[in-house]
């Protein structure tokens, strides 16, 4: 058996002689290891996480994250990712930023005050972190709000983007991991994420809405995106190399694919992926508008459909359930049993 190897780099730049420790985690105790069937190939055992001992001065640890956070509506996730993101970044993390891009929602009215309220308290609470909101009054578009968050990062020696989503919860893990993976001018991170199953469906007679856990990774509680690319960290400059968002493509979905697509066949740029259990999607039921574009309607159904449950939980649910079976039965028009 081969023992684990570590090297320590700097933007790509190998440094002799890491100093390297276990640590006992902000990772969750019950992280689960089973991770095989959920598309991917075999991951093995997760170990616990190895931390390079930095200090708050070095390279890594002081570049600072620019979070770009589109929003329209939404204003119980926003709250959620709100607390979290107090409590990971401006709480114990001084080099973030976060720059909210917020539409108005005509099915939540109430909700684009609420938000706006909301950042104007993170702005006075916490008045030596940039917080930006960027108010937008037109029909939401997610690739023009990324567009236009992008734009807000001026300084180009701290131009470091993630781009994330209002349903993502994640732990301080989750910066260092952002922070080490991304190099400008070389390599774009784009994180395979955990998304959620359905609790009604995991949880079954329990009638939770909501996961106790958000952080319990095994086959029964949801599955890795790996073909999810919507979590991204980039350079702002590698962005704009590229040609950024295609700002054409109105609505839910599409513009991801669109950019990964651009940084693939960028010959300057390499694309990282890896799973991070402390990336995680929390489930909500996915509205998917009927006015979208083909293409991107049949995304948003598809991610509606994946996140309902597994294979083996939706097959138990369907025979638990009397009047879904005669409904298949007459479609088929044969039994099931």
């Amino acid at each position: 058996c081969v023992g684990l190897e570590i090297r320590e780099t700097v933007d790509g730049v190998e440094v002799p002689h890491p100093i390297v420790r276990e640590q006992e985690v902000d990772e969750p105790a019950n992280l689960q290891a089973d991770m095989s069937d959920n598309n991917l190939l075999g991951m093995g055992d997760l170990q616990p996480p190895l931390e390079i001992d930095s200090s708050p001065t070095d390279a890594v640890g002081t570049k600072i994250i620019n979070f770009i956070l589109p929003l329209s509506g939404r204003f119980a996730a926003f709250q959620r990712f709100v607390g979290v993101f107090e409590e990971v970044c401006l709480q114990r993390d001084k080099y973030v930023s976060l720059i909210v891009v917020l539409y108005q929602n005509p099915q939540a009215q109430d909700s684009f005050n609420q938000s706006a309220s909301e950042v104007r308290r993170l702005q006075s609470v916490y008045p030596h972190n940039r917080i930006v909101l960027v108010p937008v009054f037109e029909k939401f578009a997610r690739a023009r709000a990324l567009q236009l968050g992008a734009s807000q990062v001026t300084d180009n020696t701290q131009d470091l983007l993630f781009l994330v989503d209002v349903d993502m919860v994640f732990m301080s893990a989750t910066l260092q991991r952002i922070r080490t993976n991304t190099v400008k001018g070389k390599e774009v991170y784009f994180p395979i994420v955990f998304s959620e199953f359905d609790p009604s469906i995991v949880y079954g007679i329990s009638g939770l809405k909501t996961s106790s856990n958000h952080f319990r990774i095994d086959d029964d509680t949801g599955f890795w995106r790996q073909f999810g690319f919507g979590i991204v960290s980039i350079y702002k400059c590698d962005l704009m190399q590229v040609g950024g968002f295609d700002t054409s493509i109105q609505g839910w979905g599409k513009e991801d694919v669109n950019l990964y697509d651009k940084i693939v066949a960028f010959k300057n740029l390499t694309v990282f992926r890896a799973v991070d259990p402390t990336l995680v999607h929390v489930f909500h039921v996915v509205d998917c508008d009927p006015s979208l574009e083909e293409t991107q309607l049949r995304m948003c159904e598809g991610s509606r459909y994946d996140t309902y449950g597994s294979a083996q939980q939706l097959a138990k649910y369907i025979y638990s359930h009397e009047e879904i079976i005669k409904y298949l039965e007459k479609k088929v028009q044969k039994p099931l049993s």
